[in-house]
């Protein structure tokens, strides 16, 4: 079935407060000192340890999950790794996603924000970001619990992603609306392939 969550795209920061405000980060990045100082006094420091141990390096898929500190506007700080900004591609983009969207949602998230970067926007542009947004967050909550008594109660699907920090928000919201639409395919799918050959049968297959 299709998850519903609404969606935001804006130009400039949050304004309203998230559960979980996601942050691409390259290597390169972790030089930037204005970024880093900004999710350091956000998370009263633990983003600077876990730099200074090297417990975070900004490679391919290494992710920290951070609790703010203060009046923040986002509960939990999800910072993912996107490796050399040379061989970042959409497809790196797109499991660093999944895999953030997924932790996210191990935490109990339902509020989602992307903090995009110029860089990546410029890098695989604006309808891209918005697709691959959409369609990580959309197969992130895919469970299979039909015929399964003990639903996982603890696990809570997306209510709303917010992609802030956006150039082109037309683009961007024509790859979210895209983004949601394939997503929902796909899960549609996976429900199909997962269904015992006693209720798919060949028969009700043909109907599809």
């Amino acid at each position: 079935s299709s998850i519903m969550y609404t969606t935001h795209i804006q130009k400039g920061g949050l304004e309203k407060k998230v559960d979980a405000l996601v942050v691409l980060l390259f290597e390169e990045d972790l030089k930037n000192s204005a970024m880093t100082s900004a999710y350091n006094d956000a998370t009263g420091g633990a983003f600077a340890m876990h730099i200074s141990t090297k417990d975070f390096e900004g490679k391919e898929k290494q992710m920290i999950v951070l609790h703010s500190v203060g009046t923040q506007l986002f509960t939990r700080l999800l910072v993912i790794g996107m490796g050399k900004r040379a061989e970042f591609t959409s497809t790196v983009c797109y499991h660093a996603l999944l895999s953030v969207f997924k932790a996210g949602q191990k935490k109990k998230a339902e509020q989602f924000a992307v903090a995009m970067s110029s860089a990546i926007e410029k890098k695989i542009g604006a309808y891209e970001v918005g697709f691959l947004c959409a369609k990580a967050l959309g197969l992130s909550t895919y469970r299979f619990q039909e015929f399964f008594t003990g639903h996982d109660s603890q696990h809570k699907l997306p209510q709303s992603l917010t992609i802030v920090d956006a150039t082109d928000i037309s683009r961007m919201r024509k790859g979210v609306e895209d983004g949601v639409i394939v997503s929902d395919a796909i899960n549609f799918t996976r429900g199909l392939g997962n269904q015992p050959s006693n209720v798919m049968t060949p028969q009700k297959s043909k109907l599809l």
